[in-house]
């Protein structure tokens, strides 16, 4: 059994080689490794070359800067292997990952195996699933639907091996996104797939970027990302019709979800430096015409939003209950105005 791996490097010399040998030491040794250069502008290049020389299971492909999302695309145009994993180009995984994914795979069939990871240097536990009894499970699709809606645990796709026939077609690999490409991905592919394993093993090392587009100043950035969270939202409610999904629970949970990641995103609004005020109104109407939010209204009441607000910590509350409620109601434009306002004069 052929396994891809895939690495989208855009910028990472400081830490690309790791990640490479990480890969390239593995003890199964059926592998390639398909390295989409994105348009690199520092020393990265030159360190894949210097490894390519030395293995020929690597295959570089380079492209125009085009963001990762793309890259992966067009990794997983050149994959030959039966199935295809991912790993960001600053993070690494353990040497005996792909030796015992195989053999999970030759338990069963399963088109999707998801694993654990943990973040680097704190060590704290990442997109992490504790099955029942901590045991491996196979995955009933209304609970994988559920887990999509609701939780960030299947957000990212680096902590999973995909067969690769199911993800040659996702369109959405087709968009250039900043935000939320893995989570779109991955609520296209698990609408596919059939079988689906998890495991409780940690193979994977995220390593945490302060300098990751969650985290700049940079207008055109985070404007960028505010359009990435506000299309990722027009999407969701078509999977929850597509997926017939008529639980309360989890609709109300969804709509808590879109809500809060919408208040965290606008909220990035107040880092920008070169802001005008025209732009700041005319990004949150925009947000507010969502269709996304019409779901919301027609199918959730203020009564039930406050109870999934209320099951929120106390620390929580009070630091996000008002903006959350005012979202809800419409009257966000003269709240976030207001606070924007504030920041002027206190500038």
């Amino acid at each position: 059994m052929k396994i891809s791996i895939i690495v989208p490097v855009y910028n990472s010399q400081l830490y690309i080689e790791k990640c490479i040998n990480s890969l390239l030491n593995q003890t199964y040794k059926n592998i390639e490794l398909l390295i989409i250069d994105d348009g690199s502008t520092d020393n990265s290049t030159s360190i894949i070359k210097k490894l390519k020389k030395q293995d020929g299971r690597i295959k570089l492909i380079r492209q125009k800067n085009l963001g990762a999302n793309m890259a992966r695309g067009r990794g997983i145009k050149n994959a030959s292997g039966e199935y295809c994993m991912f790993v960001d180009s600053d993070d690494w995984i353990e040497l005996d990952t792909v030796e015992k994914l195989v053999r999970y795979l030759e338990s069963g069939e399963y088109d999707i195996i998801k694993y654990n990871g943990i973040t680097e240097p704190n060590k704290k536990l990442k997109n992490f699933y504790l099955t029942e009894n901590d045991e491996n499970l196979k995955m009933d699709k209304n609970k994988i639907y559920n887990l999509l809606l609701t939780t960030n645990i299947l957000n990212n796709m680096c902590f999973t091996i995909y067969k690769t026939d199911i993800i040659k077609n996702v369109k959405t690999f087709n968009y250039s996104m900043s935000n939320c490409e893995d989570y779109l991905a991955n609520l296209e592919i698990y609408s596919s797939a059939k079988d689906i394993l998890f495991v409780k093993d940690i193979f994977y090392h995220y390593r945490e970027n302060l300098q990751s587009t969650t985290k700049t100043k940079s207008k055109d950035i985070i404007l960028k990302n505010i359009n990435d969270f506000d299309y990722t939202f027009s999407k969701l409610f078509e999977y929850i019709d597509l997926w017939k999904i008529n639980d309360k629970k989890i609709i109300n949970k969804t709509a808590f979800r879109i809500i809060d990641m919408t208040r965290a995103s606008l909220f990035n609004l107040f880092k920008c430096d070169d802001l005008n005020k025209e732009e700041f109104i005319s990004t949150i109407r925009k947000v507010a015409n969502n269709d996304a939010f019409e779901y919301i209204y027609e199918n959730v009441t203020l009564k039930e939003l406050k109870i999934e607000l209320k099951k929120m910590n106390f620390k929580y509350k009070i630091k996000n209950y008002f903006n959350i409620i005012n979202l809800y109601n419409k009257k966000f434009n003269l709240l976030w105005l207001n606070s924007y306002l504030y920041k002027l004069k206190n500038n």
